[in-house]
């Protein structure tokens, strides 16, 4: 999962963060977004102020550390329980 979400890709798809990395400066945001896109709006309170609390705890600098928060938000949204539970 961290190939495919990384900007390696795999095989001839490769991710374009540049929307994402855009919402990265604030949080809730970049959480609302990929609450929407992978888990229908079902992530819980609980896991959206945790995700939102581990991204502001992240550095936001420079372009590469926004990447990270991307990377890391979408990694953490992807492995919820809400995303890996199909209703």
């Amino acid at each position: 999962m961290q190939r495919a979400i990384n900007s390696l890709g795999v095989g001839d798809l490769t991710p374009n963060y540049s929307e994402l990395i855009a919402l990265a400066k604030t949080p809730k945001p970049l959480v609302d977004e990929l609450a929407l896109l992978f888990t229908a709006n079902s992530l819980s309170s609980s896991t959206r102020n945790a995700l939102i609390s581990t991204l502001e705890a992240m550095p936001q600098t420079t372009d590469a550390q926004l990447k990270n928060r991307v990377l890391a938000a979408l990694l953490i949204t992807l492995a919820s329980p809400e995303f890996i539970v199909q209703r």
